[in-house]
């Protein structure tokens, strides 16, 4: 698959993705509608790029069976990816330039530069985009709810790490990291993580909402507990 996305990329001057078929109705991820039917390990045009639908959305793009998830394996050569840069971020294009001049130069260029995903910059914007289709049981682990994949449930759905345990609970992701304990009693579906000084409780289905209580707490000027 990467090597077919690799030769792609240069062949047809374009950011090709590894696109993987949903499984369920995901909302944290990027979606790929592709702009035809595609059998696996088929190069294919992308319509266009969704950004983290809504569960309404999420649902449809599945239902459909035209859209793939995003796994943020992404192929382009150098050009491409600097005009991309210039086009959509030019102030960013602008840094790599210098840095690529001088690589001296990033220490005082990189804190400047804008906090924006390629996702959000580039991906929703370009229109050289295409992707090889694969189903390679793939799952993206940045976010709690997705800990179940790796580490797996028990017979209630519950996942467990560390000292913690759950009464009359299912679907539930309860993590601690030191000697506390943490019971969750007649609970469904939530994530409760105790790291250092700081727990978080949040429903499963919003666990990749967690950016927000990091915006929140540095907005508070409680930065510390990040």
């Amino acid at each position: 698959m990467l090597v077919t996305a690799l030769e792609a990329a240069e062949k047809h001057d374009a950011i090709v993705t590894i696109g993987i078929t949903p499984t369920r109705p995901e909302t944290g991820f990027g979606y790929l509608e592709l702009a035809a039917p595609a059998a696996h390990g088929q190069v294919v045009g992308v319509e266009r790029f969704v950004e983290k639908p809504d569960r309404a959305k999420a649902e449809e793009y599945v239902a459909a069976g035209r859209f793939l998830w995003n796994a943020g394996i992404f192929c382009a050569t150098a050009k491409r990816l600097l005009g991309e840069l210039a086009t959509h971020l030019p102030t960013t294009a602008h840094a790599v330039r210098e840095i690529a001049r001088d690589p001296a130069n990033a220490l005082a260029l990189y804190p400047t530069l804008p906090s924006i995903s390629f996702d959000h910059a580039v991906m929703e914007k370009t229109e050289r985009v295409e992707t090889v289709p694969a189903s390679v049981g793939w799952d993206d682990v940045g976010s709690w709810a997705a800990l179940p994949a790796v580490r797996g449930s028990d017979d209630t759905g519950n996942t467990i790490a560390g000292n913690a345990f759950v009464l009359d609970g299912r679907g539930n992701v309860v993590v601690c990291d030191d000697a506390t304990l943490i019971a969750a009693v007649g609970v469904d579906d939530l994530v409760i993580v105790k790291s250092g000084d700081a727990i978080l409780v949040i429903r499963k289905d919003a666990a990749q909402d967690v950016r927000k209580v990091i915006d929140a707490l540095s907005a508070r000027g409680l930065a510390r507990y990040l």
